[in-house]
């Protein structure tokens, strides 16, 4: 009772009558977490996700699975209420991505449509529609051919026990193909690609002395670069009958190389922002060492995520982003990645990057990064 009576001082003291915000500290299983809130330890059940239960396949790989989304991450829960056991029955929101709909996306757990009234219609359908997917890519759990439902395994476990017949206990485990079926968010991401920039034929155009703001894909967003640079535009494949549409301007002064790419994205992978920046930079990176491929060169680069005294990412308004240092590359820079919701089916992307073509800092980069505006929404 005492239990109780903490837990619901908890729920009712954290924001509105339905969330509770808090930090993961253990993964019990493929669907179930300890969240630690206000100093009271709350167990918590991802609503309407089945993953295997514990004598079934990819049991432990769900676990281990949901352990590297969560684990030691705040998020948020908009709970149900309380289920069988105490467990507070609920959809987990990191960084606004539903884990319960990534784990059914990743092929680590069934959804549950005995919970189907507990979900709002577009969460019902994302959920239906993140099962189908890993189904058709056969992801994880659906490399079988039939997987078994956690739910028809306890009712043949429950028969077998009644008539006395001992439990299976040879246990396939998890093989990726060599088609890549990761499992991950980044492994979602690995179609994901972005223009190339032809830094090997970039010349010097601008001596510094001119600058003129550019436009971004963001409503009234805007940075300030030097002028007389290039402009272009492209769309770019984001997964099956999906396209980002990309523009970039890019110009050179004696010693610095200045890069903006902005993009609007359509939502084709549940995953996190995070997933989204690093995925980003990867293709960024990508874009660079083809460029110098083609041009007969190599171009090595090791971007090292910029540390600082709380974590790796930074917040303008309501834009996560990300920065990155090029000190390990061919041509030292910098990058900046920012991300953020546009609507439900559509993210923005925007990438600054700098490179110094001598080694040395200049003071333009400081005033490029400086210069972003993106107003607040209203």
């Amino acid at each position: 009772m005492l239990i109780l009576v903490a837990l619901a001082m908890v729920i009712s003291t954290n924001a509105g009558a339905s969330n509770l915000s808090g930090k993961v500290t253990d993964v019990l299983d493929g669907g179930t977490i300890t969240l630690l809130s206000l100093n009271k330890s709350i167990k918590v059940r991802l609503l309407a996700v089945a993953p295997p239960e514990k004598k079934q396949p990819y049991a432990e790989l769900a676990r281990k699975h949901l352990a590297e989304l969560l684990l030691g991450k705040y998020v948020v829960v908009r709970y149900t209420g309380l289920g069988e056991g105490h467990y507070l029955n609920g959809r987990v929101l990191l960084d606004q991505v539903d884990m319960g709909a990534q784990m059914v996306r990743d092929g680590v757990a069934w959804y549950d449509v005995s919970y189907e009234n507990d979900l709002a219609e577009t969460e019902r359908q994302l959920y239906a529609e993140c099962e189908k997917a890993a189904r058709n890519e056969k992801r994880g759990l659906w490399q079988e051919n039939d997987p078994q439902p956690p739910w028809v395994f306890r009712k043949i476990e429950e028969q077998n026990a009644k008539a006395g017949v001992a439990p299976e206990t040879n246990y396939k485990r998890l093989t990726v193909s060599s088609g890549g079926n990761a499992l991950s968010s980044e492994g979602l991401l690995n179609g994901y690609s972005v223009p190339s920039i032809p830094l090997t034929r970039l010349v010097p155009t601008n001596d510094d002395g001119h600058w003129a703001r550019v436009k971004l894909r963001s409503a009234n967003g805007s940075i300030m670069v030097p002028a007389d640079g290039v402009q272009s535009s492209a769309r770019m494949p984001m997964g099956e009958d999906h396209f980002g549409d990309f523009e970039t301007y890019m110009v050179r002064t004696n010693s610095t190389a200045y890069v903006v790419m902005s993009s609007r994205i359509p939502l084709v992978w549940n995953t996190s922002e995070s997933a989204l920046l690093d995925a980003t930079m990867e293709g960024f990176i990508a874009g660079l060492r083809s460029d110098y491929k083609q041009a007969g060169a190599n171009y090595s680069c090791e971007a090292t995520p910029r540390k600082n005294n709380y974590d790796r990412d930074v917040y303008v308004f309501t834009f996560k982003g990300r920065q990155w240092n090029l000190t390990g590359c061919a041509i030292p820079g910098t990058v900046r990645i920012y991300t953020r919701w546009t609507d439900q089916h559509t993210r923005e992307v925007h990438l600054f990057a700098t490179f110094s073509f001598d080694g040395k800092e200049d003071p333009g980069a400081r005033k490029f990064f400086q210069s972003l505006s993106i107003p607040i929404p209203d």
